[in-house]
């Protein structure tokens, strides 16, 4: 049992080894963390909102991806444009990436919402610690020196149409991806759109009283040069929001329950668990993520409560 351990971390390292840009990581909490997935989200919140996220994926796994993402993001004192700041750091087995986005959105009002069009843009720090890795064959080329380092660039986009009672949003998150060239020593920048991901979600607000709502989603990541991935989610809204729990399927791979509770006006919390699916029946693993947000102007937001 513990080799099979060792030779799936082994297998997700090695699956790894070609610099993000070239897939986009799970996350259970996409609606509340719009940021992470969709530069379009940009300002949707109505108020200067700060999250703060961490996952830890395949818990028990030497080596398993971490991610640790902080976010901000507000409508400026002209309504129609929105700027953020996303950091976004994740670690897996030798592999350490942090990234560095600004995002900014044009907001375009419409009868009943608005319709954004956003942008990012920044910098991956990207980090190879072979000292990391047991090797066989410490003389193996492909893995000589200790540590490699590059800075890359990148930029993505999306558009985001929100309103009271639905939202919808379509996007790219990076367009540019990586591959590496003479055993890590250096890095190809390149346009593929085979290497896109294609993000599509939506979601609907059914009030069912004045205290109990139920709002389904869906997330759809899109990879034109690899398998596909679908979450379904449903989330109830209890006692006036101050209560929330979500269940969710992603197809084929895991079930996710989460929760989440508003501490005061400012402040809520969550936390989500994952179990994965097949897998996890021989493995036995599970993912879980914890997140924290703060909204200033919340007076402002409690007038118009947004539940995207």
């Amino acid at each position: 049992m513990q080799y099979r351990r060792y030779i799936i971390m082994i297998l997700w390292v090695l699956n790894s080894l070609s610099i993000p840009a070239q897939y986009f990581p799970v996350f259970s909490q996409y609606i509340s963390n719009g940021l992470i997935i969709n530069p379009g989200f940009t300002g949707s919140r109505e108020v200067l909102s700060v999250n703060l996220l961490y996952r830890k994926q395949m818990l028990g796994f030497t080596g398993s991806p971490t991610y640790l993402v902080f976010s901000a993001h507000s409508p400026l004192k002209n309504p129609n444009i929105g700027t953020g700041l996303l950091l976004f750091d994740e670690k897996t087995g030798p592999i350490h990436n942090s990234h560095l986005y600004l995002h900014y959105a044009f907001r375009i009002p419409t009868q009943h919402g608005r319709l954004s069009l956003g942008l990012k843009a920044g910098v991956v720090y990207t980090q190879y610690n072979w000292k990391q890795l047991y090797l066989n064959d410490t003389d193996d080329p492909a893995f000589a020196g200790d540590v490699q380092t590059f800075v890359l660039p990148n930029f993505g986009a999306g558009l985001y149409y929100y309103s009271s009672k639905l939202f919808a949003g379509l996007s790219i998150p990076y367009f540019l991806s990586y591959s590496e060239k003479n055993n890590y020593q250096s890095v190809t920048i390149k346009n593929d759109f085979k290497n896109y991901n294609f993000l599509i979600t939506a979601g609907y607000l059914f009030n069912i009283s004045g205290d109990f709502k139920i709002k389904p989603s869906f997330l759809y990541k899109l990879y034109p040069n690899s398998q596909s991935q679908l979450d379904l989610n449903a989330t109830f809204i209890l006692f006036d929001d101050r209560f929330n729990f979500s269940m969710a399927y992603r197809v084929n791979e895991a079930l996710v329950g989460s929760f989440d509770i508003r501490l005061n006006p400012q402040f809520r919390l969550s936390y989500t668990y994952e179990y994965a699916g097949k897998v996890a029946k021989f493995f036995n693993y599970t993912s879980h993520e914890i997140g924290l947000r703060y909204e200033l102007m919340y007076k402002i937001k409690a007038a118009n409560p947004r539940y995207f």
